[in-house]
């Protein structure tokens, strides 16, 4: 089966001026967060998971209500433990 060149974008969280989705293309085996600016536009990765060392697993995203927050959770090789890291998008 031949990988399509289109992305799989699922919706986060809209918000008034961004919001913020998951977008994978055809060629990718993970979902990127993205910001996409309504005003202007344009979007850019706030978090991707591919970048993450070997063994740590994206587990859960909760976009703040003004979407200006991202915080995420990262588990290592399956532990039931979890990390919590909080980026700002590019929205802030």
């Amino acid at each position: 089966i031949r990988s399509l060149r289109v992305p799989v974008v699922f919706e986060l969280q809209g918000v008034a001026r961004d919001t913020l989705f998951l977008k994978r293309w055809g060629t990718e085996s993970v979902a990127r967060i993205v910001a996409h600016r309504i005003t202007t536009g344009a979007q850019s990765t706030v978090l991707d998971p591919a970048r993450f060392p070997d063994g740590v697993l994206l587990r859960d995203v909760f976009p703040s209500p003004d979407g200006r927050l991202l915080a995420y959770t990262v588990t290592e090789r399956g532990s039931d433990d979890a990390v919590v890291h909080v980026v700002a998008t590019a929205g802030g």
